[in-house]
Parts: structure tokens; C-alpha cells; sequence
């Protein structure tokens, strides 16, 4: 009996690595309705086993449910990229209640790191801060030196960077995102798609410290491998991310025109892959509209602004940060449209929730957040 518990033990482990490598292929693929598949399919067969098998060993019973918190992380990180954050949040705390109940500080850690992932895409940017310096504690304290372990470690330097950069504090953001460079770099190479979005952050920072070489420099060779890796048809996220930041550069030259076929091969992508509403897609439009309004096609700009005001409030409601880009947009639209009562109440809309995530000193106040730029 106990032979053939360890046999069908082992028979359910390699299904649920098959099904798992698949989800994880999906996902790197950004097809993310196919990673859901996969990942549910596991999660269901591990709690099918569990239920028909009441004498599997307590070691054998830790390391099912060891795999278990996995695919719950697994779920919890697509749905956070989905906006899915209900969804994400039950999946975090499933994962949170195994991995405290088995006392699995890596595992620990690494609900530490999505909770901080879903407090950052909400915000709550101390919270953020806090759960995953926190998770970073957790990884630098385990002995066991290998290779899933390091690359934990670089997921929360990342992420730590993510916060910061997001917050204004380009020095600590740095340090962080050259910490999981460091390692992302080492261990996959730099052509990973890890790897590549720690070189996005490195990318923004060197642009926003006006070493605007650099950052091209990299956001270009980022978009050449990732085009090489993924086909230049490819409908991947990443490369959305990576037009979206070139037209943001582009933009910041006054080059408008390519800023805009950025922009909208950046909204194809994530139309494509997220559907209508997601934030990436609020986002294309507020970055579109801010083109359009320099070129003075004032009503498609106040189109653009519509769709992405309604995403954003549907979303995230009126205390976010994308909410107060778009306000911001909304209110230089309406002050180049003569609308100048209007352009002052959504310009203050937009200084308000800035001030009250960021406090009165924050760069986006000092700098952004002024007529027509």
C-alpha cells in the first residue's frame, strides 16, 4: 500500500511538472488565458489526489502541498498581470495559509512578493515597500545556495526597484535594479525576459537622470532581441512595454510622429493580449491622447481620454496614480481648447491624488504636472 501511495505520488508530481512547464511556457508566451488552463488543471489534480489519499506519509503529504502553494503563486502572478486583483488577492492568501502552516520560509517569501506586487499595482506604495523587504529578508537568510533561491532574491531586488523608481528615488531604485541585473544576468543570460525587464527599469532610470544615450541604447537592443526571440508579429507584452517606453523617449524629443506610431503599435499589442479593460490599455490611450494634443487633433485626443478615464475609474477609482495622469492630460487638453475653468479643475483633480499618494514633495508634483509640457 505505502509502494503504491509513493508510486502514484510520484505518477501525480510528474503531471503536475508537465502541466506546470506548459503554464510557464504560456505565460512567457503572454498567452495568458493557456497559462490559466494549465495552472487550474494542476491545481485540481493535486487536490483530487489529496482528497482520495488519506495515508500518504506526512513528508509526502508536506511536499503535495508544497506544490499546491506553487500553482496558487503561479495563479496569483497571472492574475495580478490580468488587473484580476480580487482573484489574485484569494490566490495569495491560499498560498500564504500552506506555506505558514508548513513553516516554508521560501514560500513565505514569495507570498511576501506577490502581496507586494498587489499592493504596488493598487498604490499602496509603503505596503508595497514593506512586504517585500521583508521577503528579501526571508531569501537572505536561507543557507541553501542555489540556483531557484538566487533568482528569488533578484525577484525582490526587482520589484523593490519597480516601487522606488515609481516613487521618485532613482538612486535606492537603481541599486536595486543592478542587484537583480547582476544575478538575472548571470544565471539566464541577457536575452530573458526577466533579465530584460530589470533592463527596462535600468533603461527609465538613466532616462529620467538625463542620460538619454544610454537609455535608448538599451530600450533598443531590448526591442531587437525580444523582436528576434518572439517574431516581429509577436503580440507580446513585453514589446508593448518596450514601444510604449520609445514613445515616451520619442515624445520627450519632440519627435511626435514616431512617438505616436510607438504608442499605437504598443495599444495593438495590449488590445490584443488584455482586451479592453486593463490598465496598459488606459495607459496607451492617456500616451496617445498626450501626442495628439501636441499635434492639435484636440477631439481624437479627447476620445483617447474618455476610453482611458473610464478604464482607470473602473479599475482603480479616483485615488490612483494613472487616474491622476489622465485628469492631468484632460486638463491640458482643455486649456488648449480655451476651456480654462475646466483645465483648473482637473489639473487640481490631478495634483490632489498626487499629493495624497506621494506627499507635497514628490518629483511627478515638481516637475509633471504643469500646463501643456
Amino acid at each position: 500500500s505505502i509502494a503504491m501511495s509513493q508510486s502514484s505520488s510520484t505518477t501525480i508530481r510528474q503531471d503536475i511538472y508537465h502541466l506546470r512547464s506548459i503554464g510557464f511556457q504560456s505565460y512567457h508566451q503572454a498567452n495568458f488565458r493557456m497559462a490559466i488552463k494549465h495552472f487550474k488543471k494542476a491545481k485540481h489534480q493535486i487536490k483530487g489526489y489529496i482528497s482520495k489519499n488519506n495515508d500518504i506519509t506526512q513528508k509526502e503529504s508536506a511536499v503535495i502541498n508544497q506544490t499546491l502553494c506553487d500553482v496558487y503563486l503561479d495563479l496569483c502572478k497571472i492574475y495580478i498581470k490580468l488587473d484580476k486583483y480580487p482573484k489574485a488577492v484569494n490566490y495569495y492568501k491560499k498560498s500564504k495559509d500552506i506555506a505558514i502552516r508548513l513553516q516554508d520560509q521560501i514560500r513565505v517569501a514569495r507570498c511576501l512578493d506577490r502581496k507586494g506586487q498587489i499592493e504596488f499595482s493598487l498604490n499602496h506604495y509603503s505596503e508595497a515597500t514593506k512586504n517585500l523587504q521583508n521577503s528579501l529578508k526571508i531569501k537572505l537568510k536561507i543557507t541553501d545556495d542555489n540556483h531557484d533561491v538566487k533568482l528569488d532574491i533578484a525577484e525582490s531586488y526587482h520589484y523593490l526597484s519597480v516601487v522606488y523608481y515609481k516613487e521618485g528615488q532613482y538612486a535606492i531604485s537603481s541599486w536595486n535594479c543592478q542587484k537583480a541585473l547582476d544575478i538575472r544576468i548571470k544565471l539566464l543570460g541577457k536575452q530573458d525576459i526577466d533579465t530584460m525587464e530589470s533592463y527596462i527599469v535600468q533603461a527609465s532610470i538613466l532616462w529620467d537622470r538625463s542620460k538619454r544615450n544610454d537609455s535608448m541604447s538599451i530600450f533598443h537592443e531590448c526591442l531587437d532581441s525580444a523582436l528576434h526571440i518572439w517574431g516581429n508579429e509577436s503580440n507580446h507584452y513585453l514589446i508593448a512595454n518596450l514601444y510604449d517606453n520609445l514613445g515616451h523617449a520619442y515624445k520627450s524629443l519632440k519627435n511626435f510622429s514616431q512617438a505616436l506610431a510607438m504608442f499605437e503599435m504598443s495599444l495593438k499589442i495590449r488590445l490584443d493580449i488584455f482586451g479592453g479593460n486593463h490598465s496598459h490599455v488606459a495607459a496607451s490611450y492617456n500616451n496617445i491622447s498626450s501626442v495628439l494634443i501636441h499635434q492639435a487633433r484636440y477631439e481624437t485626443a479627447h476620445s483617447m481620454l474618455r476610453k482611458s478615464i473610464g478604464i482607470s475609474l473602473n479599475l482603480f477609482g479616483h485615488l490612483h496614480y494613472q487616474t491622476a495622469e489622465i485628469y492631468n492630460n484632460i486638463g491640458i487638453l482643455y486649456h488648449c481648447q480655451g476651456k480654462y475653468h475646466a483645465a483648473g479643475i482637473k489639473l487640481a483633480n490631478a495634483l490632489d491624488i498626487l499629493s495624497k499618494l506621494f506627499g507635497n514633495y514628490h518629483i511627478s508634483i515638481a516637475s509633471s504636472f504643469y500646463i501643456f509640457a
